[in-house]
């Protein structure tokens, strides 16, 4: 199935089981760099010298914060990204 028909395809499915229906999430990234892994793609990894800003795991006060301020913003789903 070509691309166009395949996303055209998806769409239909969508439509007829979620509608136009959005749902709103963020996400906060939780833990920046200093990554043990590898990935050769991934700007976080320790093993490659990069520009990402780098810190520890953010507090939970600071999270609960973010989570609230997105809430505040229209928000349903809330997520954490850490690396590593």
């Amino acid at each position: 199935m070509p691309r166009r028909a395949s996303i055209a395809a998806a769409n239909r499915i969508k439509n007829q089981f979620i509608g136009q229906k959005v749902d709103l999430c963020s996400i906060v990234n939780a833990k920046s760099g200093n990554c043990s892994e590898d990935c050769i793609f991934c700007s976080q990894s320790v093993h490659y010298d990069t520009t990402a800003t780098t810190y520890p795991l953010l507090e939970e006060d600071e999270v609960l914060e973010r989570a609230k301020k997105m809430e505040e913003s229209g928000a349903e789903h809330f997520g954490l990204v850490t690396s590593g």
